[in-house]
């Protein structure tokens, strides 16, 4: 537990980290163990070496910087609210990637996208190397 307002630093070897409902300059890093993030905002960046991510975002904009998540073994699955605006990129180097929603898009498809949701504002990222991403409604 930590007021809304506060500024992480989380590390652990073995185990997940789960945030929520926090606004700051949020860094984390797991090595065996997966990443849940909701409700966040600021400048969120961290990844995990063994483990899923998992990210709901709430209201209709990221508060803050960004977000940057990255895993490199395992799945990704990113909770978009159907009125958010942000930039988002996402990638996939040994999976598949899955749209829940419609999404314009540019240029060559491979295994990343990079899509404009509403108005744009803040990049929102998360990929993985050694899974699939899934984009989808809460």
């Amino acid at each position: 537990m930590v007021p809304e307002a506060s500024d992480l630093d989380l590390k652990t070897l073995n185990g997940g980290i789960e945030v929520k409902g926090v606004y700051g300059d949020i860094r984390f890093e797991a090595v065996n163990g997966g990443i849940r993030l909701a409700d966040l905002g600021g400048d969120v960046r961290g990844s995990t070496v063994n483990g899923g991510v998992v990210v709901r975002l709430a209201g209709d904009r990221w508060r803050g910087r960004s977000l940057d998540v990255d895993t490199t073994n395992g799945s990704v699955k990113l909770q978009i609210p159907e009125e958010y605006s942000a930039d988002v990129e996402t990638g996939t180097v040994n999976g598949s990637i899955d749209l829940a929603f419609p999404v314009t898009i540019q240029g060559k498809i491979g295994r990343s996208l990079r899509f404009t949701l509403g108005d744009g504002g803040a990049r929102v990222r998360v990929r993985t190397v050694n899974g699939d991403v899934r984009l989808m409604r809460p």
